[in-house]
Parts: C-alpha cells; structure tokens; sequence
C-alpha cells in the first residue's frame, strides 16, 4: 500500500495496515498507523523587527507586514490549489496599487521575474484564462463592493485562492507582478547542482517532517538556518528573489491618478516562504544573495562524474523530493522541462522511483522516537524491519537502486481481505 503524506494540507488520517516483513527471520508482521483528525493551523511569524510586524490572530490579517521607503507591504501565505478567499476579499477592500504574487498568471507571465501583467496590456493571442479573468474584473470593478455582489460569490466557489488573488487585484487595476524565480531555472538547478546525497537527505527530511505534521497536526518546517543544498534551491534563493520583487513593486510606487487606490504593495506567496522571507528581510541578506545568484552556489558543483546509472538515480530522487513537498502540476512541469535521460538510465531510474515511493521508505527515514510515534510492529521489531531499506540509501552508502529488496518489498504489496 502507497502512503503519501502530503507537507501542507493535512485534514484528516485513516488507520492504514501495511504488512511488514522482518528480512532475516522471514516473520509477517503487522503494523498500524496510529490515527487521529488534524485541521490546519495559520501560524504566527516567528521573526520580527523594525522592518517585520507578526501576522494577527485572525486569518483575515496578513501574515508578514514589512515596509519599504515609506510603502507598505502586506503579505499573505496561500496554501496553493486551496479556497482562501479572504486574501482577495483584502485587495478588493484595501485596493493597492501592485499584486506580487509567487504563482503566474500564465506562462507567458511566468517568463522572467518582475513581469506584469494588466488586463490594458491584454495582447490579442493572450490565453483562455488572461481574457477569463480579465472579463470576470471588469464586471467587479463596476460595483461599489465587490465582495458583496453574487458574482464574487460564486467565484469563491469555482475559484481556488491564487486565482481571487489574480481577479481582486485586475478589478482594483493594480499591477499583478510576477515575484519569483522562474521555474525552469530552478529545476535545471536542482536537476545539476546537489548530489545524489544531498537528494536522499532532503527526500528523507521532508518524509520526517510530513510524519511530524500528521502526528502534532502542527505545520512542520526547517528553520532556513538549517537548510541543506536542496532546500536552500527550492526555498531560500526563491525566498531572496520574492524580498527582491517586493522591494522593487514597493520602490516603484508613483502617485497615482486613480483616486481608489493606495499605494500599497499585497504579496501572495506559498506558505512555505512565509519564514524565509522574514528572516530575510531582517538584515536585508537578500540582497546579497540576488547578486550571487548567477555565479553559482555553495551547496555543490555542476558538471560532476556520474557514474553508470547515477543519473537514473538523482533524477528519481528529484522527482521523489517534489512529490513530498510540491502539488502534482510541479511534478509534471519538471518532466516537461528537464532533458530526457538517457534511454541506459532508465532502469535505476524506475527501480529507485519504485523504493522511494513505497511506505518503508517513507518509515525507515524517521527517527526511532517517530516511529513509535506513528507505528509499532507485531511480532518484530521495526527497527530490524526496517535496517535494509535504511541501508540501501545513498546517505547511508547505499546505491539508492537495490534491486534484491525492490523485488522483496514487491512481495508484500497485496491486500487482507
């Protein structure tokens, strides 16, 4: 049976029985999850300064307000493919003048950080959803209140938050910029800079802190001070480009000739950059690490030896580490924008995607005090269980491919009735 926590969205968690087999003895056991019912929490903002004040209690607040030559900067952490309609609600009452936000519009506006979009630069080969929510805007924009009228209505229902967040801020006029790191620079990095090691560490610590957010119903992260290679691509240089795209939407308010808006700057990121951001924000490291952007990072070098069948390896385990911390549409776009592997590394490729996505996997990542924590073994001990998987990952020396106990954990996929 497949087990998959999700990292952000947890709702609920059903008892699940997966065999476990015990490799030396030969012994069947079984093991149950220890269940319960969470529900998502907003957390507060751990860092504050002059420059940072903490969310509000109520989740109609923003998260972070920063502020920047005299500009005001809300920011809201958006829980991506979920309904928070209460982050447009804030645009259509507090009208600002610019939107950043983390997700584009389209990939036309996704092209290159700091693109905006308005629905009076709509260009006549524009696509199905700029002319949707283009049309959608003006109809608000010619209402008094927008939150009060039907139509607002029955978009939160049809409509997840970014999408509101597109819509409230075309109905108040205001630029909608684009405030992260282009994507496929992103994945190409992660695809050619950390090793297969740094891949299996990351894999294994966003495992742990899955299991960490379903037994506490607490939303669990890495403090950006202890991110390794990997998350410091996936996370903190994004995180320094959205400062970057903040400050410069804040540095370009002008007076405005509309009288209905403020000149004000409302962000929309993933919560998962809520930390980053603050942290960042607070010394103004950001800046630095703009700049060292294109010349390279710390955590690994590109162009490295790979031995036969280690690319198969590393890109399994890519993908392993989206799929833990990412939706399904990151998982696809990263398919679409990587070169192919080679027809040779297809092998290791499908063997490790296999392991990695198989619950044992998942378990033998956790620490011994987690894993009383969500299973307990019947008739073994799950520590012994779960020695082989642990020794077949690459940080531990294993190959991260090992074909004897692919084939052993095959044997155990079939269901009680």
């Amino acid at each position: 049976m497949f087990l998959r926590p999700h990292p952000i969205t947890f709702h609920s968690c059903e008892p699940w029985w997966p065999l476990a087999f015990h490799r030396a003895s030969g012994k069947v056991g079984l093991l149950r999850l220890h269940s319960g019912f969470f529900t998502w929490n907003n957390r507060p903002v751990k860092t504050a300064s002059r420059h940072c004040v903490c969310r509000a209690e109520t989740t109609q607040e923003p998260d972070i307000i920063l502020e920047c030559g005299g500009i005001p900067i809300h920011i809201f952490g958006v829980q991506h493919c979920e309904s928070q309609p209460y982050i447009g609600d804030y645009i259509l009452r507090q009208r600002p003048s610019t939107v950043v936000v983390e997700t584009a519009i389209s990939p036309e506006h996704g092209a290159a950080s700091g693109n905006i979009f308005t629905c009076s630069r709509l260009a006549q080969d524009s696509n199905f959803f700029e002319r949707l929510f283009c049309q959608v805007s003006s109809q608000l924009a010619q209402t008094p209140d927008p939150t009060a009228t039907r139509l607002w209505q029955d978009l939160q229902r049809h409509f997840m938050g970014e999408q509101l967040v597109y819509i409230a801020g075309l109905a108040v006029d205001a630029q909608v910029v684009y405030g992260d790191r282009v994507k496929a620079d992103t994945y190409r990095r992660l695809d050619t800079i950390p090793s297969i090691v740094d891949l299996d560490r990351a894999f294994g610590l966003q495992s742990a802190l899955n299991y960490e957010e379903m037994v506490s119903g607490r939303p669990a992260v890495v403090p950006p001070a202890q991110r390794g290679c990997v998350e410091h691509i996936l996370l903190t240089e994004r995180d320094a480009v959205l400062c970057q795209s903040l400050a410069d939407a804040a540095h370009a308010q002008r007076p405005s000739s509309k009288p209905w808006q403020r000149p004000l700057v409302v962000g929309a990121v993933g919560e998962a950059h809520l930390d980053g951001i603050a942290e960042l924000w607070q010394d103004d490291r950001w800046r630095d690490m703009v700049q060292d952007l294109d010349t390279g990072s710390k955590c690994g070098a590109a162009g490295r030896k790979v031995k036969q069948g280690e690319q198969g390896v590393r890109r399994a385990l890519l993908e392993s580490v989206v799929r833990l911390s990412c939706r399904d549409s990151v998982t696809a776009d990263l398919a679409t924008i990587l070169d192919p592997l080679p027809e040779d590394e297809l092998p290791s490729y499908q063997l490790t995607h296999e392991l990695y996505g198989s619950t044992r996997m998942l378990l033998a990542c956790l620490t011994k005090e987690q894993l009383a924590q969500v299973c307990s073994g019947w008739r073994c001990d799950m520590e012994e269980v779960l020695a082989p998987v642990k020794d077949a990952r690459p940080i531990n020396g294993g190959s991260g491919c090992d074909l004897d106990l692919i084939l052993e954990l095959r044997t155990l996929h079939f269901e009680l009735q």
